[in-house]
């Protein structure tokens, strides 16, 4: 019975998912520059499911790589800094990496490339300051990392002389020991002399 009711369940589902009709046409497309992402890209959204926002999505990563991901959502799609933070993703442009998630309601509201104007207002001046902000965090980072590799060395060049110090502390003991061995073979031996 329950493998009727599975089946008779997952036909409904079909037959509704392929009766959706969308209406929201949004950009779609996965570039890694905004302006790329022309109005070739402008197109409806799929109708295997219900969609009610354009969503666009930008990402840099840690080794710099920086893309745009731009398509149909369904709402909520943006999340509070909090959902943001215990998903893993970071939407603060100054930071090495992030992921930031930006939707709207209209047709086409999630531009790009020639339809730049309408942009949502955080990505326009995104496009405007993640240059600037590259070069400034690169510059700050650079220096950072020389001052740690610095240390670092420093670091290790004392761990070495440590290591030698007790590798000389260590000869040393052992000459020491070798030197109480022969005392006390001379003393057996003077003593055995002594006694025949």
């Amino acid at each position: 019975m329950t493998l009727i009711l599975k089946l008779w369940c997952l036909g409904v589902c079909l037959a509704l998912s392929e009766s959706v009709k969308n209406e929201l046409s949004c950009y779609q497309c996965n570039v890694s520059d905004n302006i790329a992402c022309t109005d070739e890209y402008l197109q409806p959204c799929p109708n295997k499911q219900v969609y009610d926002r354009c969503e666009t999505r930008v990402r840099k990563t840690v080794d710099g790589r920086q893309w745009v991901e731009k398509g149909c959502a369904l709402s909520p799609c943006n999340l509070s800094p909090e959902e943001e933070a215990s998903l893993g993703m970071q939407c603060d442009y100054s930071a090495p990496a992030y992921d930031c998630v930006y939707c709207c309601k209209e047709s086409g509201c999630n531009g790009g490339g020639a339809a730049a104007a309408t942009l949502p207002l955080p990505l326009m001046i995104l496009s405007l300051l993640t240059p600037l902000l590259s070069f400034f965090s690169s510059s700050h980072a650079g220096m950072a990392l020389r001052e740690n590799e610095q240390t670092q060395i420093e670091n290790e060049q004392t761990q070495i002389e440590n290591e030698q110090t007790q590798i000389e502390n260590e000869q040393t003991q052992i000459e020491n020991e070798q030197t109480q061995i022969e005392n006390e073979q001379t003393r057996g031996e003077n003593e055995h002399l002594l006694g025949q």
